[in-house]
């Protein structure tokens, strides 16, 4: 095979790479959303959260420390569960007060919330904040969460907490992986500017914000191109 061949594959497999991994960290700043009659619910900020292939995208209400947010992620299987939440206490999963989305095995979606306080048993309870406008749709093998919380103290920097699972009792969420991606599923988020930071902000007074989905995107132009020139220069090399 000559040399010449291996450029529009080198292309290919770049393109591919670059498509593929933009889908899977988009996060949307307007859904649509069908309850009798579709309609659109738009927010202020997006991001794409580290872990879990999830997105948050959010509102925030000085004037009342309220927060509209939608928070969307898949599910382990067609008939699991994804959550998110905020730990008041700082801490991992037990202590988070988590809003958790089940597919039941009719189709329908069941949305509450969660004082997660055992790493055993999840039931529905009460949280320590309120919230409100409480909703999930599944599309598209995607869970979407609809709420309006209240942040408590009216603190933007709040370290959330989110996970999928593949299977539930009604409306008990069973145990999920443990997987890296389970485990590392955390972090502190400032809800007033979106920045974020992995540790808490006493030990890390500046954190730094998410790369930029235009960075990120620049990133893997760049990573396109050098594959490019390569592919050029091992095409020229065997021409001469």
């Amino acid at each position: 095979m000559k040399a010449s061949c291996f450029l529009p594959l080198l292309l290919v497999a770049s393109l591919w790479l670059h498509i593929a991994d933009s889908a899977d960290t988009s996060c949307l700043k307007s859904f649509n959303v069908s309850s009798g009659s579709t309609t659109t619910r738009s927010y202020a900020l997006c991001q794409s959260l580290q872990e879990l292939g999830a997105t948050l995208s959010w509102t925030y209400h000085p004037g009342n420390g309220s927060v509209d947010l939608a928070f969307r992620a898949k599910p382990g299987s067609s008939e699991g569960w994804v959550a998110w939440g905020i730990n008041p206490s700082g801490g991992k999963m037990v202590g988070t007060q988590a809003l958790i989305a089940i597919r039941q095995s009719n189709g329908t979606m069941a949305c509450n919330t969660y004082n997660v306080s055992s790493t055993t048993t999840i039931v529905p309870s009460p949280i320590s904040f309120p919230a409100t406008n409480l909703s999930s749709e599944y599309h598209n093998g995607l869970v979407t969460i609809f709420a309006t919380v209240v942040l408590p103290s009216n603190k933007t920097m709040v370290k959330q907490v989110w996970q999928v699972g593949s299977k539930a009792k009604g409306l008990y969420p069973s145990k999920h992986l443990f997987t890296q991606g389970n485990l590392q599923s955390l972090g502190y988020i400032d809800l007033a500017s979106g920045n974020t930071t992995s540790t808490s902000p006493t030990s890390s007074p500046s954190p730094s914000p998410s790369p930029s989905k235009s960075s990120t995107s620049m990133a893997r132009i760049s990573v396109t191109t050098l594959l490019f020139l390569l592919g050029f220069s091992v095409t020229m090399f065997y021409n001469i």
